[in-house]
């Protein structure tokens, strides 16, 4: 058992993983990226997600306000808080711990791609 882990999946590309968790969500869930991001996942989730009836909020998650941010855009059918860090291009940095703390607290699913 790697690190006690129970299930993996393995897909041909870091955009067909991240389509899969996007599209295991269900027709008005909520969603919040970060502002600075891997441009073509950004792009796919902005132009596809209303097909999905996905509602999508846009945060500044890196520097000190990150945190405050993503809690204000927080809705009771949150159900993704999807981070980049460090982001592509910028390499600005997200803190992780913080948005695991929120993600728990709501129920949301906490998604990392740390790719850069």
């Amino acid at each position: 058992q790697l690190e006690h882990g129970e299930k993996a999946l393995l897909f041909a590309s870091g955009m067909a993983a991240a389509t899969a968790v996007f599209q295991a969500l269900g027709p008005g869930e909520h969603v919040i990226i970060p502002r600075v991001m891997y441009w073509a996942l950004r792009s796919w989730v902005l132009d596809f997600a209303a097909q999905w009836n996905l509602e999508v909020s846009v945060v500044a998650m890196d520097g000190k306000d990150g945190a405050f941010d993503v809690s204000a855009a927080v809705r009771p059918n949150t159900k993704l808080i999807w981070v980049e860090s460090p982001a592509n291009p910028t390499w600005g940095v997200t803190d992780i711990a913080a948005m695991a703390e929120i993600a728990e607290e709501i129920g949301a699913v906490l998604a990392v791609d740390s790719t850069a």
